[in-house]
């Protein structure tokens, strides 16, 4: 095993060990479980966590275990955004961010109001229901709806069609990002 960090810097890198440390404590395992899923020895393990780099094939292994990035875990960053959370943003949520930055103004302005829009209906169902929709029982949230005044129950109708269609793209999605995935 080669110690990169001390070997480019010329001391231990304890942020990455405790990042390494983060990915192993969230994900409930012991130094020795982690070792196996790594193919590595507990000792590796333990080294990794004080701040001695994996090679990148454990490198790879341990990002997908923590749901991260090899960056965030070499430097707790993700190059895409800068962000220091430790879950990697949605690749289609990216996606959606940069197409709605490349908007023009007057489009953009169009977006942010029918989004607007949507959040005015959702709190008016909210305050009827006197709770969350998420929260609510179907039958519920039918009796609320039935006393919203009609322009209200419009922009519901519209919201629930742009629900279901973002629904039936994440499932699609998950879908397809589920049928990569190989067993080990």
């Amino acid at each position: 095993m080669i110690d990169w960090s001390r070997a480019v810097s010329g001391k231990s890198n304890n942020s990455t060990g405790s990042r390494i440390r983060k990915i192993r404590k969230e994900a409930g395992l012991r130094q020795r479980e982690m070792a196996k899923l790594l193919g590595t020895s507990q000792s590796a393990v333990y080294k990794h966590e004080k701040g001695v780099i994996p090679e990148p094939r454990r490198l790879l292994k341990l990002a997908k275990i923590g749901d991260t990035t090899v960056e965030w875990i070499l430097t707790g960053r993700h190059w895409e955004n800068g962000s220091t959370d430790k879950k990697r943003l949605d690749t289609d949520l990216l996606s959606l961010a940069k197409a709605l930055k490349n908007l023009e103004d007057d489009k953009r302005k169009i977006y942010r109001d029918a989004i607007g829009i949507l959040e005015e209906a959702m709190a008016a169902l909210e305050k009827k229901l006197n709770m969350k929709v998420e929260e609510a029982d179907p039958a519920k949230i039918a009796e609320a709806i039935k006393g919203l005044p009609q322009d209200v129950l419009e922009v519901l109708a519209a919201s629930s069609e742009i629900h279901k269609a973002i629904q039936k793209k994440v499932f699609s999605t998950q879908k397809s990002l589920l049928a990569k995935i190989k067993p080990a």
